[in-house]
């Protein structure tokens, strides 16, 4: 059983640590805790005692090291594929696309197998909605890796804080003249923000299949929250009142979040993306508030 073992190991072409990375990654359950830190520690094939079966069923599943490949993290073969929800379509394009993550170094770093640019391929085509399915090992590794870097999230405020202060003086921050903040504010949204779109350009929302649509717990903890019909129309009252694109709202003001892309908002009014962080949608929906009718600009 153990010879069974280091054959397999051979013929893959992996490492024990390299494997029990995998199988925490795919299959956490498989195996105790104590079992995995063994493995990765490349501990003796002896100390695996009545696990080996369970390893042996796994590794089996690994296709046989190409020449010149000594990594074998992304060479488990995936038949299930998983279908592209208007979910994992606002993940991939807030956290992968506009994130700007490197696809190129993931698919060096878990699909060395695969032909050059097919993982930037695969995202194009998820995203244009041509390709509606994935594979379950690509959509886990994506998800993961972008749980692993930073976070998208806002500056903070700069507070005032005193350059000296006695011991017992009281710091007052200077509070700004009420005239200016509000030219400041009406600077911010309405310079340059006229009306760009006509009655013709404005299209009537689209229908949307939201019967049983629920956020998973995942995009519930990074803030999600859904694009339900009231807000959803919201949206294009906004901007037909206003007769301001979403396009200029973002690029036209001054203190638009970073991170919010025009191609995201345009897929909220769309109708493609059901689902959105709460503080970008905020965002948009407060900047459109303060924007004075189109008729009375």
């Amino acid at each position: 059983m153990y010879d069974d073992l280091k054959k397999e190991l051979e013929r893959t072409g992996l490492t024990l640590r390299v494997l029990a990375q995998t199988i925490i990654k795919t299959d956490r359950a498989l195996l105790p805790p104590a079992i995995l830190k063994a493995m990765m520690a490349e501990c003796d094939l002896h100390r695996l005692h009545d696990h080996v079966p369970a390893i042996l069923e796994f590794i089996q599943k690994v296709e046989t090291a190409p020449e010149g490949i000594s990594d074998g993290t992304s060479r488990f073969r995936s038949e299930k594929r998983l279908k592209t929800t208007a979910d994992m379509l606002a993940y991939i394009q807030v956290h992968i696309k506009d994130a700007d993550v490197n696809l190129a170094l993931v698919q060096r770093r878990y699909f060395p197998q695969m032909q050059p640019y097919a993982l930037n391929a695969m995202i194009g085509r998820i995203l244009k909605q041509d390709l509606r399915t994935i594979r379950e090992d690509v959509w886990n590794i994506l998800f993961d890796y972008a749980q692993s870097i930073d976070p998208v999230t806002f500056p903070e405020i700069a507070h005032p804080e005193p350059t000296h202060a006695p011991s017992k003086a009281i710091y007052a921050p200077k509070m700004p003249d009420p005239d200016r903040r509000a030219r400041t504010v009406a600077d911010t949204y309405h310079d340059g923000l006229s009306p760009d779109l006509t009655e013709q350009r404005i299209f009537p929302p689209n229908h949307r299949d939201m019967e049983n649509h629920t956020l998973p717990t995942r995009l519930k903890n990074m803030r999600y929250v859904v694009i339900d019909d009231h807000i959803y129309q919201r949206l294009h009252d906004e901007r037909r009142r206003t007769r301001v694109s979403v396009r200029r709202l973002i690029k036209g003001s001054a203190n638009a979040p970073p991170s919010l892309k025009v191609h995201t908002a345009d897929q909220w009014l769309n109708g493609r993306v059901l689902a959105a962080e709460k503080g970008l949608l905020d965002w948009v929906l407060d900047a459109y508030a303060l924007l004075p009718d189109a008729d009375k600009k």
